[in-house]
């Protein structure tokens, strides 16, 4: 009986040995599968990294192709031209077209912050070595009256009068992420101006500059030259759309401007027409006159002499707002304001 008992035990031990040996042996399987697995999974991450290396690659290859030739096709374009409007639309699109207006905030590996500095370091350099060529080719650049009808002056000054422009791309990156600063070549090139004052008064080195802040004060001259251009045909812009005005491409910048100026508004008083606009128009104008006033008082700031054109200027000063007897509320509050504004420009504040 004992001996039955013992053989039972030996073959139910027999029997486990060999069930624990098939799962010790699944067990060792189940891990090489998983270590495999492993493998491929590791494998799989690192060509999933190499092609979004490689798509970023593409992204910033046809982004920098396709800026550049917006650039391009814009400059071109707005040398061309002949009517201001025109010339002003392809000035915008220039602005727009520099390649950090469409960098996304680290949406790849390669727009870091570095890289957005090193793109407005590039795009100072172009812009200046650009407007250089129609410097050189203007008869008098230094000649900053708006009526000025020379075409590479004509070009500056479009150029200048958009220096805020802003590519969609960044306002919506700056809509998603508030804390990143908005960049134009107009901000650059007022940090850049106040850094140089810093400098000249010794409380900062040119060593501790940025790189595009460092380019853009080789330009230091025609910088500001760009921002005295810009505060006199902001004006001037104001007194085409106040006034009766007629332009021909034929004559100059605008038009009949410089002739109706001296013909008829430099001399007697004349009625503006900024009562009879809709509430949208006013405004962008008393925008127009507003952003004039920030210009100037920059340069100021700055310890730059700027002076409106004398042309511009009388003709403003005989400016009369007629009544506004059947405005809306908020036309007669534009009116209001936009005197407030013109009286500004005619007579700073000290």
């Amino acid at each position: 009986m004992k001996k039955s008992a013992a053989a039972a035990l030996l073959i139910l031990l027999s029997l486990n040995s060999c069930k624990t040996d098939r799962v010790m042996d699944s067990t060792l399987k189940m891990g090489e599968t998983t270590n495999q697995m492993k493998e491929g999974m590791d494998q799989t991450n690192i060509t999933m990294n190499q092609m979004a290396n490689n798509t970023d690659n593409m992204y910033h290859q046809i982004r920098t192709k396709e800026a550049q030739e917006t650039r391009d096709r814009a400059f071109e374009a707005l040398d061309k031209e002949t009517v201001f409007e025109d010339k002003l639309t392809e000035a915008a699109a220039y602005h727009q077209g520099f390649e950090y207006q469409l960098w996304t905030n680290h949406s790849t590996a390669q727009d870091t912050t570095e890289f957005r500095e090193d793109l407005m370091e590039t795009a100072v350099d172009e812009y200046f070595r650009a407007l250089q060529r129609f410097m050189d080719e203007a008869k008098d650049p230094s000649d900053l009256s708006p009526t000025n009808e020379d075409n590479y002056a004509q070009n500056l000054m479009v150029m200048a009068v958009t220096m805020h422009e802003s590519h969609h791309a960044q306002d919506l990156v700056i809509k998603n992420d508030p804390k990143v600063e908005k960049v134009t070549m107009l901000s650059m090139v007022k940090e850049s101006l106040r850094l140089q004052k810093k400098i000249n008064a010794g409380e900062m080195k040119r060593s501790d500059l940025k790189a595009y802040q460092n380019a853009l004060l080789f330009w230091h001259d025609e910088a500001v030259n760009m921002l005295r251009y810009r505060y006199n045909i902001l004006m001037t812009m104001t007194l085409v759309k106040v006034s009766d005005v007629k332009k021909k491409p034929s004559f100059g910048l605008f038009g009949l401007a410089g002739l109706y100026i001296k013909a008829k508004t430099v001399y007697f008083n004349w009625d503006s027409k900024y009562a009879s606009l809709t509430e949208s128009r006013q405004a962008k104008i008393n925008d127009f006159v507003d952003e004039a006033i920030k210009t100037r008082d920059f340069l100021k700031e700055i310890g730059v002499e700027v002076k409106l054109d004398s042309k511009v200027a009388k003709a403003l000063g005989h400016m009369q707002m007629p009544a506004c007897t059947d405005c809306r509320r908020g036309q007669a509050n534009n009116q209001e304001q936009f005197k407030k504004l013109v009286e500004e420009v005619l007579h700073p504040a000290k």
